[in-house]
């Protein structure tokens, strides 16, 4: 096997590992209301001929959500695996496209590295069960991507029906993934001529307007709609500051990355000419097997033209999948989960560039290990925060369930921080929350701007060191 797909295998199996301690607790704000809207419909055509709960068309999505819920409708933890497993596979289908598309398979595991390791986004992805959309996206768009790189490289036409098949998928799965078509025209070392690429577009852009007109049809949220979270007719300051939060939350990783490892490689590279120049001349330096090949300080002809292709093509992934985002009011980290991969190929290329990740390059590995261990860290930190929350949802929901009844329920928090908690968890979805605790109906929200009205139970709770203490009066 590969070492390049021996570190992915590591890596994915590290992934899975980390995030298996935080798959406990239970649901987060829309994923109640997700599973609320789904207990109440009655046939599979109303799942996905319908917009999910939030006005969304995302059948694929709500298809596997309500498959799950049928199966075991309050179990949390089980939702969340799935999501787990599906990180899994989209970072191996990661590491497929960044093979496909970067000279080693030490570059294409070390980009799906720097992916796997994006700050905030991939623990909101797996532990938030809502963010099953940007996975199953994720996935699909990437095996489009696969598909169509081969395709476009001489490969047989069912990789081509592939690439539109999965293309299909995927903005059945989250809209976000709608302008895809304009990243695979830019992929680099197409031997398929030009011609032949743009028509083969027409058979995805056919399918965006089947969706699409299918979309309208079904009454869900399109472009230009009046609802003030997701409008794309949004001032352009909005666009111009939305990309500039987002540019501060997606290139400080990958840059910590190149930093660290160009410094380690150009480290590498003084040693290695040292103890080549203690050589006689003519002779080939033992310590470094790569010289056996090619010479690591020259570039090959024409590797200039495919570094700019491979850098035009990660930049234009990055804006087919931010640009849509950028005037949403609702910022998220969530939408930086897939440009993050094409921020990855280009950090990538540049460590390529100025290190040499081969067995006995110790420098750039120790740098490899310590930029691991350090984006790690950050990440289990992150999703520690979110298990936080988890459990403490998890107590509530059980607390308000055993509830006795009927009556009208308003959730009070005794500290700042658990009436954070409260709004972190539950939002403006108590209702959903009560219908999920209580399936009975017997308990309703009640009315905040009148919390001493009669018959009003006030659950009084506090979150300190791990421990939820619950009162009513």
């Amino acid at each position: 096997m590969a070492a390049g797909a021996r570190g992915l295998l590591v890596l994915v199996a590290l992934v899975v590992v980390a995030y298996l301690p935080f798959i406990g607790g239970g649901f987060l704000t829309d994923d109640f209301v997700h599973l609320d809207r789904l207990s109440q419909v009655r046939s599979v055509g109303d799942v996905v001929n319908a917009p999910d709960a939030f006005g969304f068309f995302r059948p694929v999505t709500q298809a596997t959500l309500y498959a799950e819920a049928l199966i075991h409708p309050s179990t949390a933890p089980l939702f969340r695996l799935t999501n787990v497993v599906l990180q899994a596979i989209v970072l191996i289908a990661a590491f497929g496209v960044a093979r496909l598309l970067l000279p080693s398979a030490r570059g294409a595991a070390f980009a799906t590295l720097v992916f796997a390791l994006t700050p905030k986004a991939h623990p909101i992805a797996v532990l938030w069960i809502s963010a099953r959309a940007e996975l199953l996206m994720a996935l699909c768009a990437l095996v489009a991507t696969w598909a169509w790189i081969v395709w476009v490289r001489g490969g047989r036409r069912v990789w081509l029906v592939t690439a539109v098949a999965a293309y299909t998928l995927a903005i059945l799965s989250k809209e976000t993934a709608f302008l895809l078509p304009l990243a695979l025209l830019m992929v680099p070392g197409a031997v398929v001529p030009w011609r032949r690429r743009v028509a083969a577009g027409v058979a995805f852009v056919v399918v965006a307007v089947l969706v699409f007109l299918w979309r309208i049809e079904a009454g869900a949220i399109i472009p230009g709609t009046v609802d003030p979270h997701y409008t794309l007719a949004t001032p352009l300051f909005r666009w111009w500051r939305n990309a500039r939060n987002y540019a501060g939350r997606l290139l400080p990783e990958p840059l910590a990355a190149v930093i660290l490892l160009s410094v380690a490689g150009a480290l590498q590279r003084r040693a290695s000419r040292a103890e080549f120049r203690n050589h006689e001349p003519g002779t080939l330096n033992p310590a470094n097997p790569e010289q056996r090949t090619r010479n690591q300080w020259n570039r090959e002809p024409g590797t200039t033209n495919v570094e700019r292709a491979l850098t035009i093509f990660a930049l234009v992934w990055v804006a087919v999948f931010l640009l849509p985002v950028l005037p949403v009011v609702a910022r998220n980290e969530l939408y930086l989960y897939l440009p993050a991969f094409g921020v990855s190929l280009l950090a990538a290329q540049v460590i390529e560039s100025f290190a040499d990740p081969s067995r006995r390059s110790l420098r750039v590995w120790q740098a490899i290990a310590i930029f691991a261990v350090a984006a790690g860290t950050y990440q289990v930190s992150r999703s520690r925060e979110l298990h936080r929350e988890l459990v403490f949802s998890a107590g509530l929901v059980d607390t308000v369930a055993r509830t006795n009844g009927p009556g009208r329920i308003l959730l009070v928090g005794e500290d700042e921080d658990t009436r954070q908690l409260i709004k972190d968890t539950v939002a403006d979805y108590l209702p959903a929350v009560l219908r999920l605790a209580a399936p009975d109906g017997r308990l309703i929200a009640a009315d905040s701007e009148h919390p001493e009205a009669q018959g009003v139970i006030r659950v009084r709770c506090s979150y300190h060191d791990g421990r939820l203490v619950f009162a009513r009066n």
